[in-house]
């Protein structure tokens, strides 16, 4: 069905003829397919795979950037909550449909990899962890600049300065008020560009795909939906280069979230 679908072969169904007499009636009876294919550019055959636009049709998308971060044709864009799918360069090769958080999310094996290890316990209404704290930066630059306890940034600043990781994903303002975009840091120095609360919806993963060249240990900051998106690649062992340097995940709570415009009214 797929390859009439797109042209590639047309189909004719074969039946016999049964002739019937006065004690029983004349019947048809399948018999085969008469198959004929068309000469094609196989650059213009389309695979099964689905891209990810129904989820941007449907305004369902999250914003969390995955889909662009490991386009490998670079054909995805992610900008103020919306996507957009350039469709001459898609190969439909289906990566951004399988990573994203927002097509379907299989939560039972998501429960499964926290399963795996007897410190993490479940609590109902709370989830997953294995202690919690409250805290507060001693670093007096982070607490100059950050939104509450600056333990994130901190977090960062260690692994830095630890020479854990070599880059680190995360958001800063844009020139824009009040627009977030993604931000590579380096160095413990670039830590200060983002710090604070971020009110509108950043595509952070995005930047994956620049990354996808340097052999660097990598620590990704995000909300719950990229948190999600980055546990279902590794599901699915979506072997991108960028994916396999993570080395730390650090999610941040999400109580809400705008698009710039709804922010601004």
């Amino acid at each position: 069905e797929l390859l009439k679908n797109e042209n590639l072969i047309a189909v004719n169904e074969i039946y016999n003829e049964v002739e019937g007499d006065e004690n029983s009636p004349a019947l048809t009876t399948f018999k085969d397919f008469d198959i004929k294919s068309f000469d094609v550019n196989p650059s213009k055959i389309k695979s099964i795979y689905e891209p990810v636009d129904t989820i941007f049709e449907t305004f369902n998308c999250s914003g969390c950037g995955l889909c662009v971060g490991i386009c490998p044709v670079n054909c995805i864009d992610v900008y103020n909550g919306f996507g957009k799918i350039d469709e001459e360069k898609c190969i439909r090769c289906g990566l951004c449909y399988y990573v994203c958080p927002r097509t379907y999310l299989p939560v039972k094996v998501l429960n499964m990899v926290q399963e795996r290890t007897s410190q993490i316990k479940n609590y109902p209404k709370v989830g997953y962890y294995i202690e919690a704290y409250s805290a507060r930066t001693k670093i007096d630059e982070i607490a100059k600049s950050c939104q509450d306890g600056g333990i994130t940034s901190t977090c960062l600043h260690y692994l830095f300065d630890a020479k854990i990781i070599d880059i680190a994903l995360g958001a800063k303002m844009s020139k824009t008020p009040w627009r977030p975009e993604p931000i590579i840091l380096e160095s413990k120095e670039d830590i200060l560009l983002s710090t604070g609360t971020k009110y509108v919806n950043n595509p952070n993963l995005k930047s994956l795909n620049e990354l996808n060249k340097k052999k660097a240990n990598l620590a990704v900051v995000g909300v719950p939906c990229m948190m999600q998106a980055l546990l279902k690649s590794d599901i699915y062992n979506i072997n991108i280069p960028a994916l396999n340097q993570i080395k730390y995940r650090i999610g941040i709570f999400c109580m809400e979230s705008f698009s710039y415009e709804s922010l601004l009214k």
